[in-house]
């Protein structure tokens, strides 16, 4: 295991600047994520630390040592790749084998530690099968048994299940959280999906245009989100823009939010609520002191199996509110509701 540490790193291809002094600490057995959109730059920062690229200015430490300079076969990381690049005419065993093999480690050595890797991953018994005749999920185990076989010190994952279908991405989550805290080596994941960044990551660093917004764990993240691209890129989130009128935002329309955050006095402000933290209420229930209200008109309702999610409008501003459906009442598009929500649940964004 070792931490990684990346600092002031900048890397251009041409006139195009992908990260813009990027500074991140990896720690020592942890598994973060990097989440964006395509073009934020994860994978160039993840191709930068593997050693398939360098960087232009910056520094790059593996268990204290800089790399930056170093080939990639001198970094011991292990990368799996989004398509897993298994070769198609070897054996599962062969295909694990092959970083000891070209490590030239002797037969009895390299058949123990396959034996020992395809228990962890759970394919025991799949070892004389060829990559065409495994499903897509013991595929994905096979690239992961090959990556960490040499007891990498960092293992790096560039969208390692964005080829499964969801039920099976879900199980893999599962699968590779436990091998990964099983083995203990820091990890590294690149990933454009919100859920599995939530449900894998002990930190989450979020980029756009080349530059880290924000990271922290997934609940400060998702909780606390420091910019409006941040609260709707990591979850849904209603956006409310208005005037800062006696440290309440008022909105177009004669709503006033209430915030615990501090709000700039007199100028303009963005907060983001997350949909399930909003109810639809009665107009004769009682609510906390410190509740906003509003009202909006409802658009649709879409029922999602074990929630629903009601599609409202308040002026021109676009909500929804997520629900159990058991909570369902009885409403129909077009009808006026009452919101409500915890002032603590009204959080800046941008001032």
């Amino acid at each position: 295991m070792a931490s990684v540490t990346v600092s002031h790193v900048t890397k251009s291809f041409g006139n195009f600047p992908a990260l813009s002094d990027i500074s991140i600490d990896f720690s020592d057995g942890g598994l973060y994520s990097l989440l964006g959109p395509s073009g934020s730059g994860k994978t160039t920062l993840l191709r930068l630390i593997a050693g398939f690229s360098f960087p232009n200015t910056g520094e790059i430490h593996i268990g204290g040592s800089a790399v930056e300079r170093l080939p990639v076969e001198k970094r011991n990381i292990g990368m799996m790749f989004q398509n897993y690049a298994l070769f198609p005419n070897m054996s599962v065993y062969d295909n694990v084998a092959f970083g000891l093999m070209v490590r030239d480690t002797n037969k009895e050595e390299i058949s123990k530690r396959v034996g020992d890797v395809l228990e962890l991953v759970r394919l025991t018994g799949y070892d004389r099968r060829k990559p065409h005749e495994l499903s897509g999920g013991q595929r994905q185990r096979v690239a992961l048994a090959r990556a960490i076989i040499f007891r990498p010190k960092v293992l790096l994952l560039d969208e390692p299940l964005s080829a499964l279908d969801k039920a099976l991405r879900l199980g893999m989550q599962v699968e590779l959280k436990r091998i990964q805290r099983e083995i203990g080596v820091t990890t590294i994941l690149v990933t454009h999906d919100q859920e599995e960044a939530l449900t894998l990551s002990d930190k989450v660093g979020v980029l756009k245009d080349g530059k880290l917004l924000q990271e922290g764990t997934p609940r400060e993240i998702y909780e606390r989100p420091a910019t409006a691209f941040a609260a709707s890129f990591l979850g849904d989130a209603n956006l409310f823009k208005g005037r800062v009128v006696s440290g309440a935002l008022e909105l177009d329309g004669g709503s006033c939010l209430r915030s615990l955050d501090v709000l700039p006095e007199g100028g303009t402000a963005t907060c983001a609520v997350r949909p399930e933290k909003i109810s639809i209420v009665a107009d004769d229930e009682v609510l906390a002191s410190d509740a906003n209200v509003m009202e909006a008109r409802l658009d649709d309702i879409v029922f999602a199996g074990n929630s629903l999610n009601y599609l409202l409008h308040y002026g021109d501003i676009p909500l929804q509110v997520f629900a159990q459906n058991h909570e369902a009442a009885e409403l129909v598009p077009g009808q006026l509701v009452k919101l409500a929500w915890y002032a603590r649940d009204t959080i800046l964004v941008e001032a």
